[in-house]
């Protein structure tokens, strides 16, 4: 699979999580956390939002990546992807090993198949 196409899919893939954080932020709020009052449940809606944001300016960023030549530049900035997404992998699976939150399976899944993605373009590129 070619960088762009992996850069194009995961940048996709990014902003609609970004728009479901926007469209659904009390839903997804009120089903991680059922008993929440209506303080907290304005707080986690809030913060819905700005990850939200966050997510979708991320996938900005990687799908004006595609224009980059440099087959060096291009594997750096997939390793970056690879990397930033196993983070959140990691930190998703902790917080459901844990069990404080209970973190829906689908989210988790995405997020490492995007990393692999990642990783695998990565390593496909021919640094220059």
């Amino acid at each position: 699979m070619s960088p762009k196409l992996t850069l194009t899919i995961v940048s996709v893939a990014l902003v609609l999580t970004g728009l479901v954080f926007f469209g659904f932020a009390e839903k997804i709020t009120q089903g991680l956390w059922p008993q929440a009052d209506a303080y907290a449940m304005n707080i986690g809606v809030v913060m819905r939002y700005i990850l939200g944001a966050s997510v979708i300016t991320s996938g900005c960023i990687l799908f004006q990546a595609r224009a980059v030549e440099d087959q060096s530049s291009v594997k750096k900035i997939l390793l970056g992807g690879a990397v930033g997404l196993a983070v959140i992998f990691a930190t998703l699976a902790c917080i459901r090993v844990t069990g404080n939150t209970l973190v829906p399976l689908p989210p988790i899944v995405m997020v490492a198949v995007l990393s692999g993605l990642c990783f695998w373009s990565a390593f496909k590129v021919k640094s220059s």
